[in-house]
């Protein structure tokens, strides 16, 4: 389970970076294109701060 988690994290990290990179050409995309991947980047930023919520709730306890 923690190893599929663990996967799973980095994997979104992954694609997080892949949209950020596709995002900030905006005059080679379509703007159809260019929001498409926002809302990819959107859904891979919601799932990973869900999978990340034990680490925002220990920093608030320091």
């Amino acid at each position: 389970m923690k190893n599929k988690r663990f996967t799973a994290k980095i994997l979104i990290d992954i694609g997080m970076t892949i949209c950020l990179l596709l995002l900030m050409p905006y005059s080679l995309l379509s703007e159809i294109a260019h929001e498409w991947i926002g809302m990819a980047m959107l859904v891979l930023f919601i799932s990973h701060h869900i999978l990340n919520h034990k680490w925002v709730t220990s920093v608030r306890k320091i």
